[in-house]
């Protein structure tokens, strides 16, 4: 109860001092960016979009890069703000262990900051650049939830893409993000027919739309979807294991 008296003591104070409440709010924002600088240091490449992430730059492997396209954050359905995208960046990296996962496969994760954001294919190619790995090297897209929004629109522009990318897209995962129209997996199709690999899970919330935009027209044996119960832990527990080409199950 007192701490509660001195909170608000505090507050009333502020408010009857802007200049000092102006001060206090930059003291704060500051500090809170200088923690999010240190949390994000294994960021080799870090803009407002996206965090190339490795866990060990000088022994990550060079061959192969897993983009990570995370889902709705929050209340920010459709696209996180500029302000707030540092912050969406270390939730998705903390609260799915995708620094634990980078660090036990030794692999480099690209993980966007909204949902909304896609790639095209020479802006892969130059993050492969900049992260000083092979041209040639394999890709990984895994999208969770809202995530599929990015994902789909990065697969259009690879397919409309002028001239051809020298990566290898080697894998698409689907983390329980099936909100995506009969459109969407029509352009998968495409993929998996051309020797995409296709894994990943999705729970009760989504299972309808699972069998009635997925299944129907994407068999198990091309894209081994498995059920699961939990619709973000699951993502802790199994992204390990789709990256590496083996069951959760």
């Amino acid at each position: 109860m007192k701490l509660i008296l001195i909170t608000l003591f505090f507050i009333s104070y502020l408010k009857a001092n802007p200049a000092l409440m102006q001060e206090t709010i930059d003291v704060f924002h500051q500090t809170l960016n200088e923690n999010l600088a240190r949390q994000l240091k294994n960021c080799l490449v870090l803009d407002k979009n996206v965090c190339l992430y490795q866990s060990n730059f000088s022994q990550v492997e060079k061959n192969k890069l897993i983009i990570y396209f995370r889902g709705h954050w929050g209340e920010h359905r459709g696209e996180v703000p500029d302000s707030m995208r540092s912050s969406s960046l270390m939730q998705a990296i903390k609260f799915y262990d995708l620094d634990k996962t980078a660090s036990l496969l030794n692999q480099s994760f690209l993980i966007t900051s909204s949902s909304h954001i896609s790639f095209y294919a020479d802006e892969i190619q130059g993050f492969l650049l900049e992260a000083n790995f092979k041209e040639d090297s394999e890709v990984i897209l895994v999208a969770h939830s809202g995530g599929y929004n990015g994902l789909f629109k990065t697969l259009k522009k690879f397919k409309n893409s002028e001239l051809p990318y020298k990566f290898k897209l080697k894998k698409i995962i689907l983390l329980d993000n099936f909100y995506f129209s009969e459109s969407a997996t029509n352009l998968y199709k495409e993929y998996f027919d051309q020797g995409v690999e296709c894994s990943g899970f999705y729970t009760a919330h989504n299972e309808k739309r699972y069998q009635d935009r997925f299944l129907r027209k994407i068999s198990k044996d091309v894209c081994p979807i498995e059920k699961r119960i939990e619709h973000n832990s699951s993502v802790n527990e199994c992204l390990e294991k789709y990256i590496q080409g083996t069951s959760c199950l």
